[in-house]
């Protein structure tokens, strides 16, 4: 499975930049077909967020209707205490919600996929591949 950071979501749904936009509809439309495109609650959630921060809601609705099928249940409580633990340890809570994704990609994913180039402070600490996008 592919673990898709909210930011490829919002980069697929919303014009902000059209070469980003086509990596990410190029990468989640393969995974799809491929059948390894992984969603947790909480990018879905960050995904509905962003949205509305963006005001794209209205017009978005159709693909949020189509990706709530991807949304995997996963047993959040461990995931988040894991992620408490470890940027406790390295100093990064202020990114928790980083490593609430990083920890969900370990445990159900062989690859988390982001435009985050945050990401790349946690590679150290991960346990799966971190592709970080152009």
């Amino acid at each position: 499975m592919r673990f898709f950071d909210t930011n490829v979501l919002v980069y697929y749904s919303v014009m902000q930049d059209e070469g980003k936009q086509k990596i990410a509809e190029e990468l989640i439309e393969e995974a799809i077909v491929d059948e390894v495109f992984f969603l947790s609650p909480l990018v879905f959630s960050e995904y509905v967020f962003s949205l509305a921060k963006l005001g794209a809601l209205p017009e978005s609705q159709p693909l949020i209707d189509y990706f709530k099928q991807y949304v995997q249940e996963i047993p959040f409580a461990s995931i988040v205490l894991e992620a408490y633990d470890l940027c406790y340890e390295i100093d990064a809570c202020k990114s928790i919600n980083d490593v609430i994704h990083l920890k969900t990609a370990e445990r159900f994913c062989s690859e988390l996929v982001t435009f985050d180039r945050d990401f790349r402070k946690l590679r150290e600490f991960a346990g799966v591949e971190v592709e970080v996008l152009k």
